[in-house]
């Protein structure tokens, strides 16, 4: 995770306290044609556009890309989301949990890198 200075709600198994803070459960959000939010993840890697006006995440997109991360991109655009998620970028990983938010993704090496630590392809 990479925090942003704010705590994560403690973490019940049997208790849904959603989060958008990195270390807490994704928001849910009910979506226009009735699909749940968390229906939008991918299987594994997620990244939430979430703005109206979010800033280009194709700096992610590429260093997913380099570190052959399966990364799903969904943009929304929907100011409650961008209300629920406080940013307009959210990374969510493979086990749903918020591994990052920010509103631009010009630090994307740095951010999988502290994400994800060293690997092979992270060189």
């Amino acid at each position: 995770m990479v925090s942003d200075g704010t705590l994560p709600p403690p973490d019940k198994a049997n208790e849904y306290i959603p989060s958008a803070c990195p270390g807490g459960r994704p928001p849910h959000l009910w979506l226009a044609d009735g699909r749940s939010l968390y229906d939008a993840f991918g299987f594994e890697w997620t990244l939430l556009c979430l703005g109206a006006e979010s800033g280009d995440s194709s700096a992610m997109v590429e260093e997913a890309e380099r570190r052959k991360i399966d990364m799903k991109v969904t943009a929304l655009h929907l100011p409650e989301a961008r209300a629920l998620y406080e940013a307009d970028f959210a990374l969510i990983r493979p086990d749903q949990i918020v591994a990052w938010r920010g509103n631009s993704c010009e630090a994307a090496k740095e951010i999988l890198h502290q994400i994800l630590g060293s690997n092979a392809a992270s060189t």
